[in-house]
């Protein structure tokens, strides 16, 4: 079996297995619901249950997903959008970027991918 070899990859990797783990226990929706990124959350509503504090939210709701379809296609974007982000930032300026970019990312991204693409037809 060939380990995955990019960070994009071994994120996807580890994405893929918490909601899996998650799933098998049949605590996927509480997972959702404690570490999804709710934005009601920061106006001070109270969750039922336990909760990740909401400034960790940005981060804990990349690892926590609705369903299948929602992990897949999330799954889906990372590695289609990821893998060209990587190849032109390298693997630590990818990570970093994901990180940092959290709460905000859509632009950001969208300018780096269109980047990547081009870079990547481009004759030269």
């Amino acid at each position: 079996m060939r380990l995955p070899t990019t960070a994009t990859a071994w994120i996807a990797v580890v994405t893929a297995l918490c909601w899996i783990v998650a799933a098998l226990l049949g605590l996927s929706e509480q997972a959702a619901n404690a570490m999804g990124f709710i934005p009601e959350r920061w106006s001070g509503a109270q969750m039922m249950g336990p909760a990740v504090p909401a400034y960790l939210t940005p981060l804990s709701a990349t690892l926590a997903h609705a369903g299948i379809l929602h992990l897949a296609f999330n799954l889906l974007i990372l590695v289609w959008c990821g893998t060209q982000v990587e190849r032109v930032l390298g693997a630590s300026g990818a990570v970093e970027r994901g990180i940092i970019g959290l709460n905000r990312p859509a632009p950001d991204v969208a300018i780096l991918f269109a980047v990547a693409v081009t870079h990547r037809l481009s004759p030269l």
